[in-house]
């Protein structure tokens, strides 16, 4: 069986032997050409699924239902025949969505996202006006990015639910502590954004530890520190970070000095609607209302409207707000973290590393500019920089590797102008 891939002439499925002679592009493309097939495959398993519901010939065999019967003839779990069965009723009532499946454009990650869309009986009527929208979104979009696009659209077409589902997770906040033989476990749930606000802190004393590890290593090997292994694994500084910050609360009842400094990315009418809505005013916004509402903290949690007008009237919270194309329009009453540098302006868009397959997280970002390097004359413009982990950062430069920027994110290209595993391109 041959598939077509981007236009190409026809490939057939790849043979280990033939694969392993492959390098860049071309091993890439012949990856790919499997992962088009099964895609094609589960788009006929979506189109089978939903012929056997409406069709209900389910009924046969004495199934009660078609997740049932595909659960009987699959032999998979009650869960993974749920999930089928979701998926299927999004791509039946989505057609572009199944056309774009079974051409291999779209991965299965992206299809179980909006099947999870389709699932809420609050946003299922509004998926199909939105469709092209979204499959744009698809098809050119990281995996992660193409996430925060589905939360910032449910957002957006169900306020109500997410407002419901944020004091719900206030309402059920807990804490357990568990003993597990010599060690324990300890657990804690709650809403997001105040999730964000600890590990923040987290993140802070974790750093802490990191320094202390690379002080001691330095002070051990002197020269050829960096050819030593530190003393403890970044897990494991997470840990005693996170026991530091219970032994120090424990000699004060007053506040620390460390300060949560939690962001919040949103638009200028999202704001506007925010502090109306605070105050009760019945004055329609300035700006029609946004499919794809931008209102989250920097990890993608979403955030109430009412959690974005206190923060933006108390001012413990920094807000960022953007304009649709990502640019920073406003940094709001703090700017302890954020003072214009290329570093700072990239990192509101993204804080993590921008190789494909990499998305590392870490207060040790590198940035990096797209186009080669020139004085800056005091204006930083995010859309040239690109933030990179140490070893992805050396590795462009090393390798020749070129880093550009769009609407869809950060793509990477060799030296032989092929990109490094481009969106969309089943």
């Amino acid at each position: 069986m041959s598939v077509s891939v981007d236009d190409e002439p026809m490939f057939a499925l790849p043979d280990l032997e033939s694969f392993r002679a492959l390098r860049g592009a071309a091993r890439d493309q012949a990856f790919m050409v499997i992962q088009v097939e099964k895609r094609r495959i589960a788009a006929l398993e979506a189109a089978i699924i939903t012929d056997v519901r409406t069709s209900v010939s389910y009924l046969d065999d004495r199934h009660h239902s078609v997740n049932a019967w595909v659960q009987a003839v699959t032999n998979c779990s009650r869960s993974a025949a749920n999930q089928r069965v979701r998926a299927a009723a999004m791509l039946a009532e989505l057609p572009d969505v199944a056309e774009a499946y079974a051409e291999g454009t779209v991965g299965d990650d992206q299809v179980n996202l909006l099947a999870g869309l389709h699932a809420s009986p609050r946003c299922r009527d509004k998926l199909p006006d939105s469709q092209a929208e979204l499959l744009e979104a698809a098809r050119t979009q990281r995996a992660r990015d193409f996430t925060l696009t589905c939360q910032r659209w449910e957002a957006a077409n169900d306020p109500d639910g997410t407002m419901r589902d944020q004091e719900a997770c206030r309402e059920n906040r807990k804490i357990s502590f568990a003993g597990l033989g010599a060690g324990f476990l300890f657990r804690a749930e709650g809403d997001a954004l105040t999730g964000d606000m600890i590990r923040e802190i987290l993140r802070g004393h974790a750093e802490a530890e990191l320094e202390t590890d690379l002080a001691e290593r330095s002070a051990i090997y002197g020269d050829h520190a960096a050819e030593h292994a530190l003393a403890r694994s970044p897990e494991q500084r997470a840990f005693d970070a996170f026991a530091s910050i219970f032994f120090k609360g424990a000699g004060t009842n007053g506040t620390t000095e460390r300060k949560p400094l939690i962001i919040i990315h949103c638009t200028p009418s999202v704001l506007t609607q925010a502090i109306r809505e605070y105050f009760g005013t019945s004055t329609p916004p300035e700006e029609p209302s946004e499919r794809f509402r931008l209102c989250e903290t920097s990890s993608g949690a979403p955030v109430s409207l009412r959690d974005l007008a206190v923060a933006a009237l108390i001012g413990k919270v920094q807000r960022i707000v953007s304009a649709p194309n990502g640019l920073t329009i406003n940094l709001g009453r703090s700017t302890r973290l954020f003072t214009g540098s290329a570093r700072d302006a990239v990192l509101l868009a993204n804080d993590r590393c921008c190789w494909p397959g990499c998305g590392m997280r870490t207060g040790r970002i590198q940035v990096d500019h797209m186009s080669p390097w020139v004085a800056l004359t005091g204006v930083t413009d995010p859309l040239n920089g690109a933030p990179m982990c140490g070893i992805h950062n050396r590795a462009k430069h090393n390798g020749n590797f070129t880093v550009k920027r769009d609407n869809a994110g950060w793509h990477l290209y060799r030296p032989d102008g092929t990109e490094v595993a481009p969106c969309g391109h089943g």
